[in-house]
């Protein structure tokens, strides 16, 4: 099987389902995270029955930390990879049950439509995103609502934020967004207004650190009511 090197995510559409986009992985986080840069190197290429495996996770082998790991499983579910586990699952710690066996970062990964890496600048997403900090995933799911995944790569705590038509939201539309590892929804208002899950300049903030999450919106524009002369 090829494992990345002789490009298979340009021809194996032909004779498979999926196919690896790198070399094989190790459980540190540096493995990791460049794996994930490589594979999004191929991310248009991916298709429904056609899909690309930058190697099995590495979740519960014990070498990097559970924040980590949660990176991890983000990152390998809304790439829609395959969650192939490797760690031993006869002796899973609750920990690492928690992860993988999260059922709406789960069902992000199931779905048929594919998501890109961008860029704070809103550039696609290539190998230089390496060097940055901050990194933001996002591409459509069923029932008008968009995944997102914010990542910060650095060792200290941030806050990373994504503009609405960078994740596919027009502006003004009615919105809710939600956190799939607190499980909980965070805010609910309008794109580009001033109530919801926002900052300044029209910003979506779903958390810090590193978040997964979907948001839901309404295409419909907010219409302000009319005074009875007819005017606003």
């Amino acid at each position: 099987m090829s494992r990345g090197d002789m490009h298979p995510a340009t021809w194996g559409a032909k004779v498979g389902n999926s196919w690896r986009t790198t070399n094989d992985i190790s459980d540190t986080w540096d493995s990791m995270v460049s794996r994930a840069d490589m594979n999004e190197v191929y991310a248009e290429l991916a298709r429904p029955g056609g899909w690309n495996d930058p190697d099995m996770l590495e979740v519960g082998n014990g070498g990097m930390t559970k924040d980590e790991y949660i990176v991890h499983f983000s990152i390998w579910a809304i790439s829609k990879a395959p969650l192939l586990l490797g760690c031993d699952v006869r002796n899973m710690t609750k920990e690492t049950m928690e992860i993988v066996a999260n059922k709406e970062v789960i069902a992000v990964n199931q779905g048929n439509q594919i998501v890109l890496c961008i860029d704070t600048l809103s550039s696609s997403c290539d190998q230089s995103m390496s060097a940055s900090m901050k990194s933001i995933w996002a591409g459509p799911l069923t029932g008008y609502r968009v995944a997102v995944l914010l990542v910060n790569r650095g060792p200290v705590r941030n806050s990373i934020t994504a503009q609405w038509d960078d994740i596919g939201i027009p502006l003004n539309s009615i919105v809710e967004a939600r956190d799939l590892w607190e499980r909980i929804k965070k805010a609910r208002g309008a794109a580009g207004g001033k109530n919801g899950p926002i900052i300044s300049n029209g910003l979506i903030i779903i958390g810090s650190n590193t978040k997964v999450g979907w948001v839901h919106y309404n295409w419909r524009e907010e219409k302000k009511p009319s005074t009875r002369n007819g005017t606003e």
